[in-house]
């Protein structure tokens, strides 16, 4: 709370994560300092959230109506509510009835998030100036021992999900995959996507450690020896950007959660 409080105070906007495990015991904490949107997981309906998570649906749900009680008796807008949904084999076949839990939540809006992975170590290989950056990460992990699906049969859960949508619950997924490609995004390590991401030039990421970078886990300045500004514009921000137009993207952008999987809609950058 002290954290978003602060950042409160400078006026920014604060978007929360949480899995709503301890979000009744904080909820009037979080309307006090003026949230502005609660991102709630959810894994499926009741029995299918508690067995990819462990028994917490009852618990996140109590934080929902709490916050949504607030609300009411307040007379506030705000916190806004979401939902987050990860597609995986353990819910595939329970996305109805996701949307249906939202429904009954009293959410009007989920969002379903492509897994994010890499393929192999083949698919890892990066430049030899980010090499020592990324050392302490293993960014080599086949995420293919735990993502069970495939893109045939997420497309047609898609497909009907986009179908069978209603206005009481608006339906979005992340990352910004069109459905014709959501095959070649699960199969095909080599699917033609555009080779450009803007995120380096939209955001910087900074940890709990004041590592500051335009990626997590890509760091490239320490605060508060570099102020974040000095950072962004330092060289060796710069020359990340250089390698990405002039070489495209890193093998770990492979399925990153910011890349772009569609033509660019960000103009005037000076990017072709």
């Amino acid at each position: 709370m002290p954290i978003l409080r602060t950042i409160k105070k400078q006026g920014c906007y604060v978007s929360l994560n949480t899995n709503g495990v301890y979000l009744a015991a904080h909820a009037e904490d979080l309307l006090e300092c003026g949230v502005d949107k609660i991102i709630v997981s959810l894994d499926g309906p009741p029995e299918t959230h508690d067995a990819v998570r462990g028994p917490s649906f009852e618990a996140l749900e109590a934080g929902i109506r709490k916050i949504q009680e607030l609300k009411r008796e307040r007379g506030l807008p705000l916190p806004q509510l979401r939902l987050q949904c990860v597609i995986s084999h353990l819910n595939l076949d329970r996305l109805h009835d996701t949307v249906e839990a939202a429904k009954q939540l009293g959410c009007g809006e989920i969002r379903f998030q492509h897994p994010i992975f890499t393929y192999s170590k083949d698919a890892c290989v990066i430049s030899k100036g980010l090499k020592d950056t990324l050392s302490r990460f293993d960014m080599s992990r086949p995420s293919k021992q735990w993502i069970d699906v495939t893109g045939d049969a997420v497309q047609d859960v898609i497909m009907q999900l986009v179908a069978a949508a209603d206005k009481e619950v608006k339906i979005a997924f992340e990352p910004d995959v069109a459905s014709r490609d959501v095959v070649g995004y699960y199969d095909d390590a080599e699917y033609p996507f555009p080779d450009l991401c803007l995120s380096p030039w939209r955001r910087m990421d900074v940890s709990p450690f004041g590592e500051m970078g335009p990626c997590q886990g890509v760091y490239l300045g320490q605060f508060p020896a570099v102020e974040p500004d000095a950072c962004w514009n330092s060289p060796e921000f710069r020359s990340l950007r250089r390698q990405m137009i002039d070489g495209g993207l890193f093998g770990f952008c492979n399925r990153c959660c910011h890349r772009e999987y569609r033509a660019p809609r960000m103009l005037g950058l000076g990017i072709s």
